[in-house]
């Protein structure tokens, strides 16, 4: 049994982030790690981990961590943005383009990639944005259609907002800082009109 899904006394990072977020703590099942929900507003946050299998049914397995926010999109705008150097370890988003937005430090540091230029610099002009993003040692930001980023394909025009690590996040400021951040870019989607709410 994975360590994330053994029963534990002491309270763990999930537990304790609903505490300090005054969201609600879902315990783990099975063959899913416990998870944090936070509502903003109308929007629901998820914290969680994950297990990527390299190979079906393989022993090559690693766990990150999660930060997800479904809705139902307007349109089918999507985008990627990712640390300069790293390999990538997702699909790459159908008919994207790399992009600059104008901003050298930030363009140096990251490789952004969108399916439409001019809504990504419109998003990524928000400084607020900008600052959390850099904020971050690790970054991977994407909106796309597939579920909780590598299971299946999502149905019409729901999408997820998504952030992912390499590592087990155990420290619940590193997620209330990802929180921060995914409340300042649902902010700025919704005032795009980019977003509307699941039912």
């Amino acid at each position: 049994m994975f360590d994330f899904l053994k029963p534990n006394t002491e309270p763990n990072v999930f537990q304790r982030l609903a505490n300090e977020t005054n969201g609600e703590y879902i315990p783990p099942k099975y063959d899913e790690s416990a998870k944090t929900e936070v509502m903003y507003g109308e929007w629901k946050i998820t914290c969680d981990y994950f297990i990527h299998y390299a190979t079906v049914g393989g022993n090559n397995q690693k766990t990150y961590s999660r930060v997800i926010f479904a809705y139902n999109a307007t349109d089918d705008f999507r985008f990627e943005i990712y640390n300069n150097g790293f390999i990538r370890l997702i699909e790459k988003i159908f008919g994207a383009q790399d992009i600059e937005i104008g901003r050298s430090n930030f363009d140096k540091k990251y490789i952004i990639k969108s399916n439409n230029q001019f809504k990504i610099k419109s998003f990524l002009q928000n400084e607020m944005i900008r600052k959390g993003i850099e904020s971050l040692e690790e970054v991977n930001i994407l909106i796309s259609d597939q579920k909780g980023i590598w299971e299946e394909k999502l149905p019409g025009k729901e999408f997820e907002l998504s952030y992912f690590s390499s590592s087990t996040i155990k420290n619940t400021d590193e997620f209330k800082t990802l929180l921060t951040l995914f409340k300042q870019m649902i902010d700025e989607l919704n005032s795009l009109k980019l977003i509307r709410a699941r039912n």
